[in-house]
């Protein structure tokens, strides 16, 4: 239920677009992040940080679209995105000594330090890799063709990079109960 809830926006625009054209899909688009935002609150009492990020990120890059008729401000919403996806990835262990990804699995799997660094910094990398594929796609192909890779490609990405992820841990660590 939970992945329903966090690919709902994605849903929502990739319906829209189909329908309508760009700007009208991501307005689609923003509100249903909203939405999301609230489902979060009502059911939670938190937002979660991809949400809020995601939200104001949009929320700029459509005002920014719709303001000066540009559909290349949506279409740098993933980048942007994922660009700070990465740096919260690559900054998190100079602030709390510990990486994001130890953070996030740790309680599950027990690795060498070194292992976690090595796992922060290929999240970290990868992200980073994503938004510049956006950006390569956004600017040397249409816009159906960016749909399609902000709402497939992007996505079998995420999967195939979280189902390494998950492959590495489960050889390389020993699980915690």
């Amino acid at each position: 239920m939970r992945f329903i809830h966090e690919v709902f926006p994605t849903i929502v625009f990739f319906v829209v677009y189909q329908f309508t054209d760009l700007f009208t899909a991501t307005f689609a688009y923003l509100s249903s992040t909203g939405y999301q935002a609230y489902l979060d609150w009502k059911i939670r009492r938190k937002i979660s940080k991809l949400v809020l990020i995601n939200l104001s990120v949009l929320s700029v890059v459509a005002f920014s679209s719709f303001l000066f008729n540009d559909e290349n401000f949506i279409k740098w919403q993933p980048t942007i995105v994922n660009w700070l996806i990465s740096l919260i990835f690559a900054s998190y262990v100079l602030v709390y000594e510990q990486t994001l990804v130890e953070r996030l699995f740790g309680a599950h799997f027990q690795l060498k330090a070194q292992d976690w660094l090595i796992m922060n910094r290929l999240w970290s990398a990868f992200f980073f890799t994503i938004g510049a594929l956006n950006l390569l796609v956004a600017k040397h192909f249409d816009s159906n063709t960016w749909v399609n890779f902000k709402v497939f490609g992007m996505m079998a990405l995420l999967a195939g990079f979280f189902l390494l992820q998950r492959v590495y841990l489960l050889r390389n660590s020993r699980l915690r109960h």
